[in-house]
């Protein structure tokens, strides 16, 4: 009778306590310096809320189902972009084609402005020919380019270098130094040419760089392996 009451005893505990052990619960919670902790034991008293949650049994086909389900989101994602990749190409060259007329205009107004003063057609046939370049162009390098367009105009703006005798309250300008000035600020201006891709020079520009860019990778792989090279040696001694 006593071993029945104690194998009773057992039976009790073992129905209670397994439980108990199989599903312990979880405590997250984040202490005073800002870190986050996750565990099976409770954590000091002086925590502050506190979640508690049950450890959950793996599922396996849940699990498995998680990550078809992922592959299938990942695949239809990757569907979508090259769908909308040719929208996004014209989306962008809408945009530059804009961005490039708005400058455009922009010497347009300064040319109109310069027209009828001291030297204004000479000066505002190079602001012109700009604007038409930025129109008219594949504008492959617009940031380049603009550089060398802001100098040309920097240059034909300052005429005042050329003055020469005044008369009757008209001012005179050398006419070999105006030459010079619109000689500079053309040379400018076709150098942004040739980076809006408005001639061949583009081209060999472009395959000049790439060549410098290559020459210069290769020179970094070749100083990566003597270094590798060296350690090693260095190691094996």
């Amino acid at each position: 009778m006593k071993k029945l009451k104690i194998s009773f005893l057992y039976l009790i505990l073992i129905i209670f306590i397994l439980p108990l052990t199989a599903h312990s619960k979880m405590y997250m919670w984040t202490d005073e310096n800002g870190v986050k902790h996750v565990s099976n034991t409770a954590p000091p008293q002086n925590i502050k809320n506190i979640q508690e949650k049950g450890e959950e049994t793996f599922d396996e086909e849940k699990y498995q189902r998680s990550k078809e389900q992922q592959k299938i989101d990942a695949t239809e994602q990757a569907a979508e972009q090259e769908k909308n990749k040719p929208r996004e190409a014209e989306e962008l060259q809408r945009k530059k084609q804009i961005e490039r007329e708005r400058i455009a205009n922009r010497f347009f107004e300064k040319m109109n402005a310069i027209s009828g003063k001291a030297i204004g057609d000479r000066r505002a046939d190079v602001l012109r020919g700009i604007g038409d370049s930025l129109l008219s162009c594949p504008g492959a390098d617009l940031k380049t380019a603009l550089r060398y367009y802001e100098q040309a105009e920097s240059i034909v703006n300052d005429i005042s270098k050329c003055k020469a005798n005044k008369h009757q309250g008209h001012q005179f300008y050398g006419t070999k130094c105006i030459d010079k000035l619109i000689e500079n600020a053309m040379n400018q201006k076709k150098a942004g040419d040739s980076y809006m891709g408005c001639s061949p020079e583009y081209i060999k520009t472009v395959e000049m760089e790439e060549r410098i860019k290559r020459a210069e990778r290769m020179a970094k792989r070749a100083e990566r392996k003597a270094i590798h090279a060296q350690s090693m040696a260095i190691t094996n001694q």
